[in-house]
């Protein structure tokens, strides 16, 4: 398996922000603490270090999950502590939570993202509306419950219910971790993520490139990323702006508010949960490899699909359950034959496709703890973040065999 991660120190990235004091304490501290330096050594042999070709564009995947992205989380830091921080990938890509975990950690640092998750269960992520939130009480009265339960129902059907939870609690992590005196932080390293405009019926997609003076390749990669034809990154300006732009990455149908960007009240685009078409973003992918070689790390919040038994298909949750978890499987086998395709087609007399694009895989090696709705299960929470540092020092990325063209040829 190729290595897509390099080595790098990641107190003197924080040094040379100049406006991230805070990050580069936390990152002494935990990098260059004696126990944690012995540990990096065992870990970093686990998940294959090697030195690579300089040639290499080396891109970090995050796909959704909702709270299960702790798992994420997790793996982030894990490999923030076998390799000295980010600087190990050339950017990140990023789909709902996989979005705002990139963001915090491309803005912050790995301790960071992992103070959010060890205390997610003590924020009010997932807070009904008020004018909803009788429903679920038994103390409130079967009548009070059932009057908001109709008013539910009038709202979703013909009023102006587009979402049962407030948007706020999202917004004011964001805003902690990403927003500082007034302004975005500056980020460590480029991150791309998507949403889903349902105003124009596609996939739509945001960047904020890196704050830090890049080395020449991701230079000439973040180049291309921002020009490649056929893809039009949309670069929010100031803090609002930006907060809303990475929240329509999780905006999870009927569950939060669609966001709204640009113009008029009429006029504004409304965007959804980018899961919705992109919940594993190979398409950002695919503009690196314009560039040529390219190796993807890919953080996956669950197993393979391998359709429904009858315990889970005996109602109809269970059924709509495993439809929408075939549809992601899908949607996932036929980007990676899409990559395949793509470098294909660009070179057609280059170097091998093994040798153009390695894709690695990492998910979890058992079930998640927990539901993937719930923040406020601190205990499945944490159990998942340790979970994923453990895959990370126990088993690694693990290569994933492209389909072969055959296979693309059936798309």
């Amino acid at each position: 398996m190729a290595d897509i991660r390099r080595p790098g120190p990641d107190a003197d990235v924080a040094t040379a922000l100049g406006q991230s004091n805070i990050a580069s304490a936390v990152s002494r501290r935990v990098f260059f603490g004696a126990g944690a330096s012995v540990a990096a050594v065992g870990i970093a042999s686990r998940v294959g270090a090697q030195n690579v070709t300089g040639d290499r564009t080396r891109v970090l995947v995050l796909s959704g999950g909702i709270a299960y992205g702790s798992y994420e989380a997790g793996v982030l830091s894990a490999l923030a502590q076998a390799h000295g921080g980010p600087r190990s990938y050339d950017f990140v890509c990023g789909t709902s939570i996989g979005a705002l975990n990139g963001a915090v950690y491309c803005a912050g640092s790995a301790s960071e993202l992992a103070a959010l998750w060890n205390s997610i269960g003590s924020r009010a992520v997932l807070k009904v509306k008020d004018k909803y939130a009788k429903i679920p009480r038994e103390s409130a009265g079967v009548a009070n419950r059932l009057y908001q339960l109709g008013r539910l129902v009038y709202d979703m059907a013909t009023g102006d219910g587009q979402g049962v939870c407030d948007s706020e609690p999202v917004q004011s992590i964001l805003r902690e971790f990403l927003v500082l005196d007034g302004k975005v932080r500056p980020f460590r390293l480029p991150l791309f993520w998507a949403a889903t405009d349902v105003t124009a019926g596609t996939a739509t997609y945001f960047k904020r490139l890196s704050n830090v003076q890049p080395r020449e390749q991701a230079r000439a990669t973040v180049s291309a990323v921002s020009d490649w034809p056929g893809i039009q990154f949309e670069t929010p300006e100031g803090p609002d702006q930006f907060i809303e732009a990475l929240r329509s990455s999780s905006a999870f149908p009927i569950v939060f508010d669609p966001a709204k960007l640009g113009g008029a009240a009429r006029a504004k685009r409304i965007l959804v949960d980018g899961g919705v078409l992109n919940n594993t973003p190979f398409r950002l992918v695919r503009i690196a490899v314009a560039q040529g070689p390219v190796d993807v790390d890919v953080v996956l919040l669950g197993p393979d699909f391998a359709g429904l038994g009858p315990a889970q298909s005996r109602n109809a949750l269970g059924l709509l359950g495993g439809l929408f978890d075939a549809v992601r499987q899908q949607q996932s086998d036929d980007a990676v034959r899409s990559l395949k395709y793509e470098v294909q087609a660009a070179n057609p007399r280059g170097r091998p496709v093994s040798d153009s694009v390695t894709i690695s895989m990492i998910r979890p090696s058992k079930a998640l703890a927990g539901n993937s709705f719930d923040f406020t299960d601190q205990a499945s929470i944490t159990a998942n973040f340790k979970l994923g540092q453990q895959d990370v020092q126990t088993r690694g990325f693990t290569p994933y065999k492209v389909p072969d063209p055959f296979e693309t040829s059936l798309l």
